[in-house]
């Protein structure tokens, strides 16, 4: 399996963390992940969170809400459907990379992609 080592944005917090969980993703090189959710209160993210406890996360739901808390408390889940906004979408797939401006490329540790 190929890990990818370069920053990235996702689209789908639970494939997104289930990519990570399956090794495909580097956890440091998630720049943010766009999420679909519309979560006010921890009251809704428990649900959210058990609900993909029991689906795409099945296989390791403590590691998986691991993740979470974390990308959580990095402030890297953004919820645009809380702004009005609507959500892109993952027609196109999940995953993008993300292109580092030229201003702070140095500053970003990016991890080598690894076979």
């Amino acid at each position: 399996m190929r890990k990818i080592g370069v920053p990235v944005v996702g689209f789908s917090l639970a494939l997104c963390i289930r990519d990570i969980l399956d090794g495909k993703y580097y956890e440091k090189n998630v720049v943010k992940i766009v999420a679909e959710t519309n979560a006010l209160k921890k009251q809704h993210w428990d649900e959210i969170l058990a609900c993909h406890k029991k689906g795409c996360w099945k296989d390791n739901p403590k590691k998986a809400e691991e993740i979470f808390n974390r990308l959580l408390e990095a402030k890297k889940i953004e919820q645009p459907r809380l702004d009005g906004k609507a959500h892109k979408g993952i027609k196109n797939g999940h995953w993008e990379r993300y292109i580092i401006p030229k201003e702070v490329e140095k500053e970003i540790e990016v991890s080598p992609i690894s076979n």
